[in-house]
């Protein structure tokens, strides 16, 4: 496979009213271990103009992307099918879909929320874009497909020209001390047939090293389902200036 620093990516919009296209994103939802369940609920953002996903794939200049490829649809051969660009729109925006053949290994959401983003301290007259739904086969963790994926996105919200034009990009994560919660590697890692990794980074602490800052924090950010019972996980709130 390529370094770590030579991985290259693109993102491809969602077709939101494709059957292909939704049951990819089920199926890597599925692989994440993390909200499949709310797919219907992305297709009606993203048909409202608040939501969008798109896919990572792997450019074709990308170095060692042949093994990178073949790891992923080993690990994953009901993912070996390539899929269509056929998505008509982004944000509500006309797009002309190049109807060209490629297979995802992963995906990433860009969220305007422009009440959660007043609700926690965001400035209003800065126009804040939400990362979300972040995920890169787990046959890629750790190769730099994941930091590229990350560029490509603030570059995507960031830009001038396009349809989010953000100033801030904004995600939020739990801490580090609730995600090597035993019980959460047991749903991420044993459940999956997975082994838990040897050397772990946080969430929190990624994000940091890809130069976003804690700004904001609160008691229960998300109920998980953890041993049969529903048990409130704090979130950290994260943001990097785009311009």
């Amino acid at each position: 496979m390529g370094t770590r620093s030579s991985a290259k990516v693109e993102l491809v919009p969602w077709d939101y009213e494709s059957a292909a296209h939704c049951d990819r994103i089920f199926q890597q939802r599925e692989a994440c271990g993390w909200k499949s369940e709310e797919v219907e609920m992305w297709r009606d953002k993203s048909r409202n103009g608040t939501k969008m996903l798109y896919w990572i794939i792997l450019s074709d200049d990308c170095p060692g992307r042949e093994d990178y490829l073949s790891s992923h649809v080993t690990k994953y051969p009901e993912e070996s099918t390539s899929i269509i660009d056929t998505a008509p729109a982004a944000y509500l925006q006309p797009r002309h879909p190049s109807r060209a053949n490629f297979t995802p290994i992963g995906h990433v959401a860009l969220d305007l929320r422009s009440e959660e983003s007043s609700n926690v301290g965001l400035p209003s007259d800065a126009v804040a874009v939400w990362i979300s739904a972040l995920y890169v086969s787990w046959a890629l963790q750790r190769g730099g497909v994941g930091g590229a994926a990350m560029r490509a996105t603030e570059k995507l919200a960031g830009d001038e020209n396009g349809p989010l034009k953000g100033e801030l990009i904004v995600l939020d994560t739990v801490p580090e001390e609730y995600q090597f919660d035993e019980a959460l590697i047991e749903q991420f890692y044993y459940a999956h047939g997975r082994p838990k990794p040897v050397k772990q980074i946080s969430n929190e602490m990624w994000y940091r090293k890809q130069g976003y800052e804690l700004f904001h924090s609160v008691p229960v950010g998300y109920m998980w389902p953890k041993n049969g019972e529903m048990v409130p996980v704090p979130f950290l709130y994260m943001k990097k200036k785009l311009r």
